[in-house]
């Protein structure tokens, strides 16, 4: 997982953790945060809460909600968002956003969304 945030301290909650930061990483039970390393419990299923405006965000696994985004990927869980400047792809998941600029799609799940305006990335 990469989240890559708009602003210099953006601030996530993972897993009940909060954390603040711009570069934020997940590579096993390491949560990274600007270079340093922290642990995480990665037993259980991950759940990210993003308070922030995002540039890009990627999931393997886990739900996501994030309120502003460029870009958002995830690969298995549920995606809740705001308004996106790109687009929003999952592939085992439910997504639920506002305007789109760009995208969206699953493959498995249920999409809900405001306006799609293609074409303007």
């Amino acid at each position: 997982m990469f989240i890559q945030m708009k602003d210099e301290d953006g601030k996530l909650e993972i897993n009940d953790t909060l954390v603040h930061g711009k570069e934020i990483e997940i590579r096993g039970n390491e949560l990274i945060v600007d270079g340093k390393q922290l642990k995480i419990d990665t037993d259980q299923k991950i759940s990210i809460y993003v308070y922030a405006n995002v540039e890009n965000l990627g999931v393997l696994n886990g739900s996501v909600e994030v309120h502003n985004a460029t870009t958002v990927i995830c690969r298995s869980g549920d995606v809740i968002c705001g308004d996106v400047d790109g687009p929003v792809t999952n592939t085992f998941g439910n997504i639920e956003c506002g305007e789109v600029r760009g995208s969206v799609s699953t493959i498995v799940g249920d999409v809900s969304h405001g306006k799609v305006v293609q074409g303007l990335i």
